[in-house]
């Protein structure tokens, strides 16, 4: 059919390219329960991207995703309040 291009984006809505997003590190870890089920996360910095922008990721989606990212040698803490058992 007839069609224009209307333009180029602005450089803030580009999309940025999948290989940049990957894990830069981790900055900790944790056991949280989801429907009764202890998983294992980590609060992960991503390369170019601030700190501001870190998540919490389960591992086993890090490692499916990102087979060549190590995960281990990280301590692991009980998810929890500070006044509970």
């Amino acid at each position: 059919g007839n069609y224009q291009t209307l333009g180029e984006l602005p450089k803030e809505l580009d999309i940025i390219a999948e290989e940049e997003i990957y894990p830069d590190k981790v900055l900790g870890s944790r056991v949280t329960i989801q429907g009764g089920v202890p998983v294992s996360q980590s609060l992960i910095q991503w390369k170019h991207k601030s700190v501001d922008d870190v998540t919490w990721e389960d591992n086993d989606v890090l490692r499916g995703q990102f087979p060549e990212f190590n995960l281990e040698d990280k301590v692991i803490s009980e998810e929890g309040g500070i006044d509970g058992n």
